[in-house]
């Protein structure tokens, strides 16, 4: 979102990927002498792209979903997918969300990296075309709000999409550098009638994106994401009772403090607050150090955590996949939305 990375974080680059290890930080045979390169070093397979058209298939039918959009969308997605893919990772991150029994496992987000690194307008052009098989009415939407998305303020762009049977939602977002806080709050007052605007944009230099969900009629809300880095656990736990995972991690000698912690705040379709200021937490796992197994225990017994574990038993069964974030509203664990990405084919050293 990242991931919205997130959810969503600016994807990495990797001009030379390797197909033995994840990332650098990963490899066991890391040598300063290397420049950053793995010591077990060799190309990387690219992911493959039927293996990414058959989740999307199986998506499709595990949230019954039918009609000529979501094919067309898949199919522009893709193409643009496998150029991106030979010089950035994890930019196409998928998602389940489940709120009580009611599952929408057909989410995801898609990321446009080289917006901020001088493909701008090309970019922007792309998205573009993921909105298109929506309607005219849609893509007006899409077009003015990338209408404001410039570099620098901009770092990058993202399309995101919940397709639950009765309630379809596009989703933009504009993921912003560090700082300019002025800038900004110029953005939100021209991209929604926010009134209160300089209220509601607290620390608005921590301001990490803007998302805007929208259908062809308009747009449907908004949410503000507030970055923070190494944020205590107790004082999360201390400022978040209700959200149980933070008692959970502590309970189990998790750090001291987070990062990639993001604070939500929901906006309606006019800019005004929907919930409280902070309605939903967004925690980054890998940059913790955490998987799925070191959260689970704190959804296991609700509804949502037992929706995500038959999830995984059925949609991602066959997958090499890693959850990336999690999101939850901060009363309670009533909602529960698990970010995760297609891994590449198995590495050698597990193929053994």
């Amino acid at each position: 979102m990242r991931r919205m990375t997130r959810e969503p974080s600016l994807a990495s680059r990797r001009p030379e990927p390797c197909e033995v290890c994840d990332s650098w930080e990963d490899c066991p045979e890391r040598s300063p002498a290397a420049s950053g390169r793995q010591g077990c070093f060799r190309p990387r397979r690219q992911l493959e792209l039927e293996r990414v058209r058959a989740h999307f298939r199986g998506l499709r039918r595990a949230a019954a979903l039918r009609g000529a959009s979501l094919p067309a969308m898949e199919a522009n997605l893709l193409a643009h997918f496998a150029r991106a893919m030979r010089r950035y990772s994890d930019i196409l991150e998928f998602s389940f969300s489940a709120r009580g029994r009611t599952a929408s496992p057909y989410r995801f987000s898609y990321s446009f990296p080289a917006f901020g690194m001088g493909r701008a307008r090309a970019e922007a052009k792309a998205c573009g075309t993921l909105v298109e098989p929506f309607g005219a009415g849609a893509r007006r939407v899409a077009d003015a709000v990338l209408a404001l998305a410039r570099p620098p303020l901009v770092a990058q762009i993202l399309f995101g999409l919940d397709a639950g049977r009765a309630n379809l939602r596009l989703k933009l977002y504009l993921q912003f550098h560090e700082g300019m806080a002025r800038e900004k709050l110029g953005l939100l007052s021209r991209s929604l009638p926010l009134p209160a605007t300089r209220r509601l944009a607290d620390a608005p230099e921590r301001l990490h994106l803007l998302g805007i969900d929208f259908r062809a009629g308009g747009v449907v809300g908004a949410k503000l994401y507030y970055l923070r880095s190494r944020v205590a656990l107790a004082g999360l736990r201390r400022a978040f009772p209700r959200a149980g995972l933070f008692a959970h991690l502590a309970d189990r000698g998790r750090p001291a403090a987070l990062d990639d912690v993001v604070l939500i705040t929901r906006l309606g379709p006019g800019g005004e607050p929907d919930g409280p200021p902070v309605s939903e937490i967004d925690l980054g796992l890998r940059a913790n150090g955490l998987g799925w197994d070191d959260v689970r225990g704190a959804f296991a017994r609700r509804a949502v955590g037992k929706a995500f574990d038959g999830f995984r038993r059925t949609a991602l069964a066959g997958h090499r996949w890693t959850a990336t974030r999690i999101s939850f509203p901060v009363a309670g664990s009533s909602k529960l939305s698990v970010y995760y990405v297609l891994l590449d084919p198995p590495r050698r050293r597990e193929a053994r």
